[in-house]
């Protein structure tokens, strides 16, 4: 089966996503990056979460969560993905009273699925209904269009998906964004855009995004969120976790989500960071915008211009093709604002500056 690849441009759909929110890896912080929400509830039986995501650079051998909600260590739900080495493979774990069961995507060759470590953006969607009559119909995945099959997870996590049985996700408990709260599954160091939760539907990712040639552009979301549902869209720095659906579910913001947060990187605009080719140089951090060393170039290496970049804080200007190599720092091209305006005739490097 041919997978589709998110791209960087939308001119197809007409529809543009201004900004995400960069979730840190925990190991870049003193405590952990923390938003909730105490979700209204649904049944919890019948549910979508589609976002959009660009993996940073990974924290070897972890386990990141993208939406999580728990009663204690034992009672949880989590939406969640394994660092496989090249990427993220998107799983679910759920353990509900007699419900034990995790979930992991393969390819039909018995391969993993991975959001891989490429500096774009891909599109995730999770639904889940319990009433469908076949259990592989119970759960969803789709990786930028396309629905992969699952698999069980091995012993005590072999459990099926029964009929009718509910998660806590959708039930009227907090819910963490990013983040689990009796695990020590980690923030998943990235980009996130375009978050929307639908209660009491299980949707298809061709609500959400359409393809346009080999692309995989988004769209608006416009039909009915359900009371518990939300739509997280980042447009206010001072207020990342408002809920832009008509329904008020707003995430407070408890812990390390600031300004730094907010940035313009989205799936219409795809900005440049530093590019790593070495699964295990642990020299970047801060979104693959930090390096102590090691960086090969960036991510739009051969695009030839007048460019313009700060590099702690001092600005940069380049005539030609953009080369870095070995040069410890902290950059900025754009994604967030400049310390000083930017030189006439020279640009930010973005994916519409760079035709990438």
């Amino acid at each position: 089966m041919q997978q589709v690849k998110a791209q960087h441009v939308s001119p197809g759909t007409g529809y543009q996503i201004g900004q995400s929110i960069w979730v840190p890896d925990n190991s870049e912080l003193i405590g952990s990056f923390l938003m909730e929400m105490s979700s209204p509830g649904g049944n919890g039986t019948t549910w979508t979460y589609s976002f959009w995501v660009k993996c940073n650079y990974p924290a070897k051998d972890d386990n990141k969560t993208y939406l999580s909600s728990s009663v204690d260590s034992t009672d949880y739900s989590s939406l969640t993905a394994w660092d496989v080495g090249n990427g993220m493979t998107p799983a679910m774990d759920n353990t509900k009273w007699s419900d034990k069961w995790s979930m992991t995507c393969h390819d039909d060759n018995g391969d993993y699925i991975v959001i891989p470590y490429d500096n774009k953006w891909h599109h995730m969607v999770y639904q889940f209904d319990s009433t469908e009559g076949v259990e592989q119909d119970r759960l969803k995945i789709s990786l930028d269009g396309i629905l992969y099959p699952w698999t069980h997870g091995s012993g005590s996590w072999s459990g099926n998906i029964n009929h009718n049985s509910t998660t806590w996700i959708d039930n009227p408990m907090v819910h963490l964004f990013c983040n689990e709260e009796f695990r020590s599954f980690r923030t998943p160091p990235s980009y996130i855009a375009e978050c929307n939760f639908i209660s009491g539907q299980s949707l298809g990712p061709e609500h959400f995004a359409l393809e346009s040639g080999t692309k995989w552009l988004p769209i608006p979301y416009d039909g009915d969120y359900g009371a518990s549902g939300w739509h997280l869209a980042f447009e206010d720095a001072d207020n990342l976790g408002e809920d832009s659906s008509s329904n008020g579910n707003d995430f407070v913001q408890v812990e390390n989500v600031t300004l730094d947060n907010s940035v313009e990187d989205s799936p219409t605009n795809n900005w440049c960071t530093l590019d790593f080719v070495d699964y295990t140089d642990p020299s970047y951090s801060h979104g693959d915008l930090t390096t102590s060393g090691g960086s090969t170039g960036i991510t739009f290496p051969d695009a030839d211009g007048k460019w313009y970049y700060e590099k702690d804080g001092v600005g940069v200007k380049v005539d030609g093709v953009v080369t870095l190599t070995d040069d410890a720092g902290t950059y900025n091209f754009g994604q967030r604002t400049f310390a000083s305006p930017v030189p006439a005739g020279y640009r930010a490097i973005n994916s519409l500056n760079t035709g990438e």
